[in-house]
């Protein structure tokens, strides 16, 4: 095993100089430097041996400090991510009831570890085991970057846990607007400007409606109340689409009054329904 040895240390007091070397002095600098680099690591746990280190502890000891650090930097966001996983896995498995459970049973697993590499590589083997469709190229995405999760974006974070996260959502987002575009497109002929407006009108209603009125928001998975917040205000949506392409689906309070009230027709942003979405 290898020792970092005092001795090795005469080498930084003897320069140029051709006068006499105190070895006082240099007794002196290389206690003073062990006092200074003990007192460092100390936080890490890094202890010496016999006057030397042990690298195979001070490794240990640095990548155990270093993630108690990250996970200081990412707090746990288990639930969260629960919560996206199981409308992931309902829409993954939306007629076989067994695998969906399965889906379900494999995440839950796994969101309630401590954010790091183990847990990528145990996202990414239920991933790729159950995800579908538009899913499984998140389920590919992952299992590339699970191998590179020592790296660490800007945040602290992980790297690849948030971009596993946002390709999940924008899968989920794509899936709501292909269920409104489907569900709005009959009767519609789109060589009438009418039938257009029309089909526009509806589209927009049905992704609110979906989005407001159910018990799970279609996006990010988070239960929710149909039509209210969690403490009882009830709510209005609207759409923002980002720079990005993503599709975003803004909630505020219902009582929210027009600025302009000019000939409107209401004073408050009221909304309509869709279909059996009404809140």
């Amino acid at each position: 095993m290898f020792k970092i040895q005092s001795g090795i240390l005469l080498i930084c007091f003897i320069g140029s100089n051709s006068t006499i070397i105190d070895f006082n002095e240099v007794q002196k600098s290389i206690l003073q430097w062990k006092n200074q680099n003990l007192l460092n690591l100390s936080e890490i746990g890094i202890t010496t041996n016999g006057g030397g280190f042990d690298f195979s502890d001070v490794k240990n000891k640095i990548l155990q400090w270093k993630t108690e650090k990250l996970q200081a930097l990412c707090p746990s966001n288990g639930q969260q991510l629960q919560n996206l996983l199981n409308i992931v896995c309902s829409t993954s498995q939306p007629t076989n009831v067994t695998l969906r459970d399965a889906c379900i049973s494999c995440f839950s697993q796994v969101t309630s570890m401590t954010e790091g590499p183990q847990e990528l590589n145990a996202l990414s083997v239920c991933a790729v085991q159950y995800f579908t469709g538009a899913y499984a190229a998140c389920a590919t995405a992952l299992m590339a970057l699970s191998t590179s999760a020592l790296n660490v974006q800007p945040s602290g974070c992980f790297m690849g846990y948030c971009d596993f996260v946002r390709c999940l959502r924008t899968a989920n987002s794509v899936n709501l607007i292909t269920q409104c575009t489907r569900e709005a497109r009959t009767g519609v002929n789109i060589t009438i400007d009418a039938d257009n407006v029309r089909f526009y009108r509806n589209v927009t209603s049905c992704i609110l409606a979906k989005s407001r009125c159910g018990t799970f928001n279609p996006i990010t998975g988070e239960p929710q109340l149909p039509g209210y917040t969690s403490s009882g205000t009830r709510v209005s949506n609207a759409l923002q689409i980002s720079e990005t392409g993503d599709l975003r689906v803004l909630a505020f309070s219902a009582n929210t009054p027009v600025s302009n009230s000019f000939c409107t027709a209401s004073t408050n942003l009221t909304q309509s329904n869709w279909l059996t979405n009404v809140c």
